[in-house]
């Protein structure tokens, strides 16, 4: 099929040509489409509840809110875990789902199983869902600031809450925009108890009557001389005085209570808890955009700072927005460091094909497909909604050397076929050429596109980091092993004619055939010292792998465990949470003294709440701005515990007492924020580790925990961070490879139709190996999730030099069989020596080709950088390996199995004849 496919392809080169030129166009678009951010989102599909409730402890927000809510979402559907966080007045919980879950899916789940809680929650706390957005969604922070002075903190702040908030949320692709810095403005009333003691009014009263001084209605409409007139009770609170006028009861003359008559109203701010400041000179009101989970970065970050110059014209005259982070810088640097890879290493394999062809317009055979391999990879890019980022477009860099290699081989076989073949039948020649090398071209790149198999087993973050670079490599490979059997052979007609230049008159070409020769001639003379040789050298390189270290990846030197010795060598810094580190003053009720006086522990903590802590008891609407109103005790009598003690408790006879008399006030420590992990509390212990690979560090750990910790019954110990995302790689890894290594061999077999072919072939593998594992000891780079998806990309292209040196051994063993001069051992060797040495120029044209994509990589600077020459290395070291290996060792094997071959035949022979005789 290939054969023909390869020969109807070069006959009809203008049906080949349109559709590659609109296939061509079609990449295009989708590359001007595909998504760009700097890398891949490594995110769990999470979401986010939010749960406000002011003024209260981390223990009252883990009793009463998180725990109910974590515990109501623990059975839901692909819910992995459940994990709360409370501190002062705000509640978190994260419900993180399996991988692959669609987010709005789990959204809705979310509110589903939140329906439990009804009547579970505190009267007022109303969970909310955090924006549809993941763990990378902050793309744009600016800062508003007024140099005039002009502005102060709190009118920058409603700026930011009322105005540029709503209109930076209606961006398409942006899930929120959140504040920080400056205060919030606030109506505070600051009542005196003394006052309210002097006109016997609890506190409460107070708070109800503002309430229901807040508010207007409608009394439906009025008809008037024929006209409508739609009425509306005015009720609003919009000053200061508004509030100050509002009656609390009367005296005892009859005259009216009013607000201002117990109570100081003010204009000031709520209470914060941060500040927002900018290089040093002086606070500021910023603002967070968050784009919304699958949205394209770039495009996003380019509509707000549209949206941003839009509304700059009507900000208030001296205000400025200064962005202070903005991610399109990272990704244009990020995209560029790759695209000027991408630009190098094109160049190189394109100088491969020239030097070693001496001919330029055969070079272009595999020039021109390059680019076309390259476009039609961002088709499925776009479909799939797979980012063009740094590990995406990575998954390209790694393989341009060996998307050209079937192209490389097939122009240099048509070259040495036209060196022989009579003048006239140029393009039967090259058609026959490509034929004949076609079929295992084609299965060697399917089985580096095959061999990418266990980087899509890949689970979490992990996963999420390569499978956008397997994704991309394999479009690359598979879209150049198409190109390969359909335009190649139509560039090659048209492209290779005129003078070939003989390869013996290539000095490149002759100095490799000269260097060659010898070797493998000596290799055939002591193959089984060679053999003997090659097994010491991977003798040689298991105590080498055996001291290379693990770690999770490469730029991430920390691991986050749960529990560390700062005994353990290799320690940077161990950090504890302080998990008792809070102040708290507790105000314990005693119940025996409150019910002397008739008081619940309801009416007492009432007074806590509300005259203490402060209360939020309505909301003012003033045209698009919406400010609380606060009521609580002046500041100086809640200052201080001793003042506390002094403050007044209505009784239900009408009395006051003192709080001290009827409450213990105690200074404790407590935790200033709780975690809260599958419904059980947890700690974290957060490890850097400097100087040590991760794994042997953690062993270490593990180790002396082991035998210096004792946990309290009820206490488990949990190794998570970098180190669990390790182990859970491997283990993947353990069970996938060995399948793919299954598919690969299947491959090989399917091409070759010989098993023992196939295991030749194969052994090029462990050969590669071998120089992966040395190359990476000199660098002193740790084996990690990076360093094995080179290894993995490894295994491919190193089949594939394999199979290319065996398509020329079986060539040259064929042809003198046919000719019928493959009768002795000499002429077996002679056949080798022909197949191997005389055929050495595709051989190194492959690896030329491979090793000059990866070179550039390894020079690289700059984002991602690290990651990508980590994936670089194993394959160049194994590579030069697999190179020197596969050139001598397979034709020995081949040499030793073919000669076994032939004792077989002849003994079968000799077998045979001996009864004739008789």
């Amino acid at each position: 099929m290939i054969a023909r496919l390869i020969e109807g392809s070069a006959r009809n080169p203008i049906l080949v040509i349109l559709l590659v030129l609109l296939l061509g166009a079609w990449g295009l678009w989708a590359g001007f489409r595909v998504p760009l951010d700097a890398v891949p989102d490594l995110s769990d599909v999470q979401v986010t509840i939010y749960t406000e409730w002011q003024g209260r402890s981390p223990t009252l927000m883990e009793d009463q809110v998180t725990y109910p809510i974590v515990t109501s979402l623990l059975a839901g559907p692909k819910v992995k875990r459940v994990r709360g966080v409370s501190e002062y007045g705000v509640s978190y919980v994260y419900v993180i789902f399996e991988d692959r879950t669609d987010l709005y899916w789990a959204r809705s789940r979310v509110l589903e199983y939140m329906q439990k809680l009804s009547g579970r929650l505190p009267a007022g706390v109303a969970p909310t869902l955090g924006p549809d957005a993941t763990g990378v969604g902050w793309v744009y922070q600016y800062a508003l600031v007024d140099e005039s002075g002009a502005h102060d903190l709190a009118q920058l702040r409603s700026l930011q809450d009322w105005y540029l908030r709503y209109q930076l949320e209606s961006v398409p692709g942006v899930a929120e925009v959140s504040a920080v810095g400056g205060f919030m403005k606030q109506y505070q009333i600051e009542v005196d108890p003394n006052t309210l003691a002097a006109y016997r009014l609890p506190i409460k009263t107070i708070i109800e009557a503002v309430r229901n001084s807040n508010a207007e209605v409608s009394g439906r409409v009025l008809e008037m001389a024929g006209t409508e007139y739609i009425i509306r009770g005015r009720g609003y609170l919009r000053s200061i005085e508004d509030i100050e006028l509002i009656p609390v009861g009367t005296d005892g003359r009859g005259t009216p209570i009013l607000i201002r008559d117990i109570a100081h109203v003010q204009i000031g701010p709520d209470q914060r808890r941060g500040i927002a400041e900018l290089d040093g000179k002086g606070q500021v009101v910023g603002g967070i955009v968050i784009m919304r989970a699958g949205e394209n970065a770039l495009a996003v970050i380019e509509r707000i700072k549209a949206k941003l110059a839009e509304i700059t014209p009507a900000l208030p005259k001296g205000v400025q927005i200064v962005p202070t982070y903005d991610r399109s810088d990272l990704i244009h640097r990020a995209i560029a460091v790759l695209r000027e890879k991408l630009v190098e290493e094109s160049i190189i394999v394109s100088l491969v094909a020239v030097v070693f062809l001496f001919h330029l317009r055969s070079a272009l055979v595999a020039i021109l497909i390059l680019p076309v391999a390259v476009l039609l990879a961002f088709i499925p890019m776009v479909y799939l909604n797979i980012t063009s980022s740094i590990m995406s477009l990575g998954g390209i860099a790694i393989a341009i050397g060996a998307m050209v290699d079937a192209a490389i081989v097939m122009v240099e076989n048509a070259h040495k076929r036209l060196e022989q073949a009579p003048k006239g039948d140029r393009i039967e020649t090259i058609i026959a050429a490509a034929k004949e090398v076609g079929r295992p071209l084609f299965f060697s790149l399917l089985v580096i596109a095959v061999s990418f198999l266990p980087i899509f087993a890949l689970e979490a973050q992990e996963g999420r980091l390569f499978t956008p670079l397997a994704y991309t490599k394999t479009f690359a490979m598979l879209f150049a092993t198409a190109l390969s059997v359909t335009l190649a052979p139509v560039l090659m007609v048209l492209l290779i004619r005129g003078r070939i230049r003989a390869e013996a008159k290539n000095p490149l070409n002759w100095l490799l055939i000269a260097l060659y020769r010898p070797i493998i001639a000596g290799a055939l003379r002591v193959r089984w010292l060679t053999l003997g040789l090659a097994v010491v050298v991977v003798g040689f390189t298991a105590p080498i792998y055996s001291r290379l270290g693990a770690e999770f990846m490469p730029p991430l030197n920390e691991g986050t465990i749960l529990y560390m010795p700062t005994t353990v060598p290799g320690t940077k810094s161990a950090f504890a949470e302080r998990l008792n580190e809070g102040y708290y003053l507790d105000l314990t009720v005693n119940r025996r003294e409150a019910a002397r006086y008739g008081l619940t522990v309801g009416d007492v903590q009432s007074v806590i709440t509300s005259a203490i802590g402060g209360e939020t008891v309505t909301t003012t609407v003033e045209g698009r701005e919406r400010y609380s109103v606060n009521v609580r005790y002046k500041r100086e009598l809640r200052d201080d515990p001793d003042r506390l003690k002094r403050v007044l408790i209505p009784t239900p006879s009408g009395a006051q007492i003192p709080l001290g008399q009827i409450a213990d006030l105690v200074i404790t420590q407590g935790p200033p924020s709780i975690g809260d992990e599958a419904g059980a509390l947890a700690g974290l212990v957060s490890v850097a580790v400097s100087g040590r690979d991760l794994r042997g560090y953690v062993e270490d750990a593990q180790r002396a925990v082991r035998d210096r910790v004792t946990l309290p019954s009820g206490y488990r110990l949990v190794w998570a961070g970098q180190y669990e995302h390790l182990v859970r790689a491997e283990e993947r890894l353990k069970l996938v490879v060995p399948v793919t290594i299954g598919i690969i061999l299947l491959l090989l077999y399917l091409n070759f139709r010989s098993m023992a072919k196939s295991l030749i072939v194969l052994l090029s593998v462990p050969f590669a190996a071998i120089g992966a594992i040395w190359y990476l000891d000199y660098l002193d780079y740790n084996m990690s999730v990076a360093v094995w998806v080179g290894i993995i990309a490894l295994a491919g292209v190193a089949a594939e030099t394999g199979v290319v040196m065996l398509v020329y051994l079986d060539e040259a063993y064929e042809r003198r069989v046919r000719e019928g001069r493959m009768t002795t051992v000499q002429d077996l060797r002679e056949a080798i020596m022909e197949g191997a040495a005389q055929r050495v120029r595709p051989k190194m044209m492959t690896v030329a080709a491979i090793m000059g994509g990866l070179l550039p990589i390894m020079w690289t600077t700059g984002t991602g950088a690290d990651v990508m020459k980590r994936i670089a290395a194993p394959m160049i070291g194994g590579m030069v390996s697999s190179t020197i290996l596969t050139l001598i060792v397979i034709p020995v094997l081949y040499f030793i199995w073919k000669r076994w071959i032939m004792r077989s035949n002849s003994q079968s022979e000799t077998t045979f004849v001996r009864p004739m005789s008789s």
